[in-house]
């Protein structure tokens, strides 16, 4: 069965409710959204054949969104593409997918794609939301079935740590984790749920878009730059009572949040990062009566893996839960044994959400994919109770004079202080010590601190190997769209830096 084959039989049956509501209040039914899949569908089965691969880049969510379905119902592969990460990033997706078609609602495209897509001959359909309005029962076209084995999407990787890689998901892959996730996760047609982060992530595209239309509620975007004071504004004016977010944006939203506010939210979903103590403590503060999900996962695992329910994530702060229910995961030592509870491994994942390969990279996949596992190259443990705590990447580990340090660790214990505002920390090659300490901090006030102020509150929160080498005082950390970290372009910005300083004295 094909996730499109799944997804038109939820919208033939919740056919007359509401589906998405749009910006100025327009609100489409599922019946209409079924209707313009199946138009674009025509329009894209009259420009390409079955099973190739196309991508979109559009201005709105709202275009996103139709042109998933309608590549679906043309039965081709989906490939998101995103502006907010840059005209590079999308000129690697473009090059490296291979793409055979480009849906666009954009009135000019960058010149670069224009430059890049002519001279691979790249077709582009333009976009018209009046020309995919046609009832479909007049543009009916032949069912074909497509066996659930089969590509469904390639979701790029935002490339934070280097090229974007294509991560090939299947129809069965996607189906089995909107299964896992609906397990848990209930929403009926009286949820409104906001999205306010790009279609290209995995974590959107499925745990909050296909989720949704799955579950019969209400869909609404969010298209502005990030704004705490317009995002609240928009959940109160629409009413939304659910949304989801990476505790970056989400603290930022609680600090303008005034309590007597009233917000329908009752339901927040956690992702895309860290949850640190303090900041889930802030939530619960600011928004009473929230049900707080603590959620994991990853583009290669369709993205879902782990989750934490609502009623645990006071008790167990910093923890990403339990497994989905078809999800089996390990913590692997470095001789490749289990690691006991409480011991720090790499995770590994499998199921049957776990991706099929990388698109176009055997060597990656064979490294990645071993005896049946995903390695996520996740550095977590277990507590007695078998719940998964996340601690930092294995290739940001930092090993000084044999001493394994996780920057997560560091970055924790320094946040507690309630002077600083952000923090990172890395690891610079050594010759004595093999790598020293660096961290880069962002004061709550400017100003406020010096480098021995932080370097005195690190003698007292942390331990004496983890002592930082070297401090830099930053105005702000670079992170993306969805507010993760660029932990890669602060290390260049910091690199750069110190050799300048180098280079003047």
């Amino acid at each position: 069965m094909s996730l499109w084959t799944v997804l038109k039989e939820r919208l033939k049956l919740y056919e007359y409710r509401e589906a998405l509501i749009l910006d100025k209040g327009e609100v489409l039914l599922y019946g209409e959204i079924l209707n313009k899949a199946e138009s674009l569908a025509i329009q894209i089965s009259m420009t390409t054949s079955p099973r190739s691969r196309i991508g979109f880049l559009h201005s709105r969510s709202y275009t996103d969104a139709i042109s998933t379905l309608g590549i679906l119902a043309a039965h081709c592969t989906v490939v998101p593409m995103s502006l907010h990460y840059g005209i590079l990033n999308c000129c690697q997706v473009i090059d490296k997918a291979e793409l055979d078609l480009i849906l666009s609602d954009l009135a000019v495209l960058p010149p670069e794609i224009i430059k890049l897509t002519a001279k691979k001959e790249i077709k582009i359909l333009s976009f018209h939301d009046d020309a995919v309005s046609t009832p479909s029962k007049l543009l009916a076209q032949p069912e074909e079935e497509m066996a659930e084995n089969e590509l469904a999407m390639i979701m790029f990787t935002s490339g934070t740590t280097g090229s974007p890689k294509g991560v090939m998901l299947s129809h069965h892959n996607i189906i089995s984790n909107l299964a896992d996730i609906a397990d848990y996760f209930c929403l009926n047609e009286d949820d409104l749920i906001l999205i306010c982060r790009p279609l290209y992530h995995a974590a959107v595209m499925t745990g909050e878009f296909l989720h949704a239309l799955l579950s019969g509620c209400k869909v609404t975007f969010y298209d502005d730059g990030f704004n705490p004071k317009r995002l609240l504004s928009v959940m109160k004016q629409r009413k939304c009572t659910v949304m989801c977010g990476t505790p970056t944006m989400l603290y930022n939203l609680s600090v303008f949040r005034k309590q007597q506010d009233e917000i329908s939210i009752n339901k927040i979903v956690v992702s895309g990062e860290s949850l640190l103590p303090q900041i889930a403590d802030r939530l619960l503060e600011c928004f009473p009566g929230v049900d707080f999900y603590n959620v994991f996962g990853l583009t290669e695992a369709s993205p879902r893996v782990a989750y934490l329910e609502p009623a645990l994530f006071q008790s167990k702060q910093g923890s990403v839960g339990l497994p989905l229910k078809s999800v089996t995961v390990n913590i692997c030592s470095e001789d490749g044994s289990t690691a006991e509870t409480g011991q720090i491994g790499e995770l590994m994942v499998a199921g049957p959400n776990v991706m099929l390969e990388y698109w176009r990279d055997k060597q990656l996949t064979h490294s990645k994919l071993v005896n049946g596992y995903l390695r996520t190259g996740d550095l977590a443990y277990k507590d007695e109770d078998g719940f998964l705590f996340i601690v930092g990447r294995m290739d940001q580990m930092i090993i000084r004079g044999g001493m394994n340090i996780y920057p997560q660790e560091i970055e924790n214990a320094l946040l507690e202080c309630a002077e600083i505002k952000e923090i990172a920390a890395w690891g610079r090659s050594n010759p004595k010590y093999g790598q020293q300490v660096c961290i880069a901090c962002v004061p709550q006030v400017k100003g406020q601190l010096n480098n021995g102020d932080i370097l005195a509150i690190c003698r007292k929160k942390l331990e004496p190997y983890q002592w930082p080498d070297e401090i830099a005082i930053v105005d702000h950390l670079p992170r993306n769209a969805s507010g993760k970290l660029l932990r890669k372009e602060l290390y260049s910005a910091m690199c750069d830096l110190e050799d300048r300083h180098e280079k003047l004295h």
